[in-house]
């Protein structure tokens, strides 16, 4: 059976195609996923993910080409959502981890993660992944542009945005405390 075949008796309501569609692409999706993935738990949900939010848009879908190829791009974008939002946590949980053990008290500590809070969502999220790739995780350029899938050159670049914006966020805090 082709896609188009499946996809129109997917239209239709047709749960023993769902059943084939699923079959035929979990496995490389699944696959994808899990290349990309620290953890195969997420690779399972992130693929997952992808069957659901294709399923939801089926009705607006029409087919121009493969559907794996469909399917890989919707998968993609969920990775991609998946590491900032990670990279986020692991940034926030390193400069918590960094702080001098000054602050024993817990008000302080809440107004500290705040603080950090506050200077890292200035940024945005692809200058926060390589603040968090380069600081935090010491990694070098190379593996850097690797890990976030993107040329050597515009890995050095946001590096050089990051710190200046970085900068800029840091003096603007001093200068209104």
């Amino acid at each position: 059976m082709t896609d188009l075949q499946l996809v129109s008796l997917m239209k239709r309501g047709d749960t023993e195609a769902f059943t084939k569609f699923i079959n035929k692409y979990y496995a490389p999706i699944f696959k994808y996923c899990a290349k990309h993935c620290s953890c195969s738990q997420d690779a399972e949900d992130l693929t997952q993910e992808t069957f659901l939010h294709f399923f939801q848009a089926l009705s607006n879908y029409e087919h121009r080409g493969k559907v794996l190829n469909y399917l890989y791009t919707i998968a993609g974008n969920l990775l991609k959502d998946n590491l900032k939002r990670v990279n986020a946590t692991l940034v926030e949980e390193t400069i918590l981890n960094q702080l001098p053990d000054v602050h024993q008290d817990s008000y302080d500590r809440i107004l500290d993660r705040m603080y950090f809070n506050d200077i890292l969502s200035q940024l945005p999220p692809e200058l926060r992944s390589v603040i968090d790739l380069f600081y935090f995780r010491e990694c070098t350029l190379q593996q850097m542009s690797e890990q976030l899938g993107i040329g050597l050159p515009l890995t050095k670049y946001r590096l050089r945005k990051a710190k200046i914006k970085l900068k800029e966020i840091l003096k603007n805090a001093e200068q209104s405390s």
